[in-house]
């Protein structure tokens, strides 16, 4: 599979609770970071992915980590970038 199937893929089954944060932040990271063929990808797609990653390579899911302010990434902002994505439509 294309890796931007598979980015594609992790995100609409996060959004739609198929699988969990945790997974997710881990995989989508791992692929985008490591497999991903930026060619695939249109510019836009890109600039939101680059943004995204930027949240799951920061996901903590423990409150004491948000004593720090600006280092770690929670569920919800992670959730609301997703959502945000969703709403673009590029994944047609």
């Amino acid at each position: 599979m294309q890796t931007r199937k598979k980015l594609w893929a992790l995100v609409k089954a996060v959004n739609d609770g198929e699988i969990t944060i945790n997974t997710f932040t881990e995989e989508f990271t791992i692929i985008f970071d490591r497999e991903t063929d930026y060619t695939e990808l249109s510019e836009r797609e890109e600039t939101e992915f680059n943004e995204l990653v930027a949240l799951t390579s920061r996901y903590s899911p423990f409150l004491e980590d948000f004593e720090i302010q600006n280092t770690f990434s929670s569920a919800a902002e992670i959730l609301i970038k997703v959502a945000e994505i969703l709403e673009l439509g590029l994944d047609d």
